[in-house]
């Protein structure tokens, strides 16, 4: 049944709100350019070409990890635009990973797992992006610095993608050849950008396998099709997982790089790494996870009418879910743990979990959707809610992604006076450069990305050698006065 327009303001109310803190985080994206090793994919691509960079990097040590050839790939691709890329590629990376989502969500919806419209699919979309941001431990680089969000985030919005392509397929029951290479080449691609992705990848293909595999209801008419398509993925996973990890580089790193001694330590850091993951996010993330957690259940209450194929309606069967989503989770986490646990036998950096977070969102929102679904499946005990209460509690939690999206745009300012800097320094060396200066001095900046170097005074510095690279310069040293005027 159509709803009225003022059942239908509350969510277009709480979409608009969840879509300002995107547009912030986009309008701040268009200020990046070249940041650290940005420089350095760039110089290779102008030196050596795409194809001369890609067999260099990964069968000699370079200045970035040359064995993820997807990522070589796609940051020679955005070089060969230039540093316009950088700033167009956040707000890129935002709309394909909203849009993916509802991509996803809609083709779910071919097997009833949910009911809602449009504007609830984008609601819900949205909800899962904005506290995934406001909870991951690095959203800087994470979204803003294109050699951290292109093996991380980008690999997490090609995945949702390749999910929906096999949702789409299964429900036609017939997986057709086009449809199993198109998801092999995505697989192999996504998993090929790093070493997390590709253990995130095949995970969840795994478990979706399994649960294909074990499902007892209707969703067993799609298993055929859901199994060559599963298979397909796990196997571009594997083969670029194969990649990343017999590249001639990795041997050639030194003695003394730290690496886990056998299965049992690097198991046992994992582990360890995955509980102090759970212990500095409890904090950072109940907030977010709270507000997904309500929307969705706010969602499922409001459009679930009569039992759907999948959402519990009895106490038992959603404590099963439960129970296979803490499941799914716990292994998700420990498995991007592994990588950093095997490759340096420490903890990853703040930018590679945006996956594992994105994971604890989603987990928090699916909770809500059963809690949601359950209380409508019992509506006959009154404990349904009227849509006035249900639609005053989205527009109260709106507040939330305004303040956020307020807190974001504070930063614009002082984001918008790095690129102008930037852009006339790169004007400069490139005015020198054309005049004949093979050797050039330039302002020194401060870094607009945390923890990422800019070009130093010391002319061999490794950034400033690529830079050197990309301008086709001799010397290059970022030693001049003129930021802090």
């Amino acid at each position: 049944m159509p709803r009225s327009l003022w059942e239908r303001l509350p969510v277009l109310v709480a979409l608009t709100a969840f879509a300002l803190p995107l547009l912030a985080h986009g309008l701040i994206g268009t200020t990046m350019r070249y940041s650290g090793d940005d420089y350095c994919y760039a110089g290779l691509l102008r030196q050596r070409g795409l194809l001369g960079m890609l067999s260099t990097t990964y069968t000699s040590p370079g200045p970035f990890s040359g064995n993820r050839l997807s990522l070589t790939t796609a940051s020679g691709l955005a070089d060969a635009v230039g540093p316009l890329a950088s700033a167009v590629l956040p707000g890129l990376a935002l709309v394909t990973w909203v849009g993916g989502l509802m991509f996803l969500l809609t083709q779910l919806r071919r097997f009833q797992v949910h009911r809602l419209g449009l504007s609830e699919t984008g609601l819900l979309a949205a909800v899962l992006v904005c506290p995934s941001l406001a909870a991951t431990p690095d959203p800087i680089q994470s979204l803003y610095w294109r050699s951290a969000m292109l093996p991380y985030l980008a690999a997490l919005v090609l995945l949702i993608f390749i999910l929906g392509l096999m949702v789409r397929y299964a429900a036609a029951r017939r997986a057709r050849p086009p449809a199993l290479v198109a998801i092999f080449l995505l697989s192999l691609f996504a998993a090929g950008l790093s070493e997390t992705a590709a253990s995130l990848q095949l995970v969840t293909l795994g478990l979706l396998a399994a649960a294909a595999i074990l499902t007892r209801t209707r969703l067993q008419q799609c298993a055929p099709a859901a199994g060559g398509l599963l298979t397909a993925g796990l196997i571009g996973s594997l083969i670029a997982m194969a990649i990343l990890f017999l590249a001639p580089t990795n041997w050639a790193l030194p003695e003394n790089h730290p690496r886990a001694r056998d299965l049992a330590s690097l198991l046992a850091m994992a582990i360890q790494n995955g509980y102090l993951f759970a212990y500095r996010s409890v904090f950072r993330q109940f907030g977010p996870s709270l507000v997904a957690f309500s929307v969705a259940l706010i969602l499922a209450h409001r459009r679930t009418r009569s039992p759907d194929l999948l959402p519990p309606t009895s106490l038992p069967r959603a404590l099963t879910f439960v129970l296979g989503i803490g499941f799914a989770v716990v292994l998700l986490i420990l498995t991007s743990m592994l990588p950093a646990a095997y490759t340096r036998a420490s903890y990853p950096e703040a930018r590679v979990l945006i996956g594992a977070t994105f994971v604890t969102i989603c987990a928090a929102a699916a909770l809500g959707w059963i809690v949601g679904s359950w209380t409508s499946g019992i509506s006959r005990l009154g404990i349904r809610l009227s849509p006035a209460i249900t639609g005053l509690v989205l527009i109260s939690l709106s507040i939330f992604p305004v303040l956020a999206a307020i807190d974001t745009l504070d930063q614009y300012p002082s984001y918008l006076r790095w690129a102008r800097f930037w852009d006339e320094r790169d004007r400069e060396i490139r005015t020198a450069r054309d005049l004949g200066n093979g050797s050039v001095d330039v302002m020194l900046m401060d870094n607009i990305i945390p923890d990422v170097a800019e070009l130093q005074p010391d002319p061999d510095f490794w950034y400033n050698n690529c830079a050197e690279w990309y301008y086709d310069l001799r010397r290059l040293s970022a030693s001049l006065p003129g930021w802090d005027s």
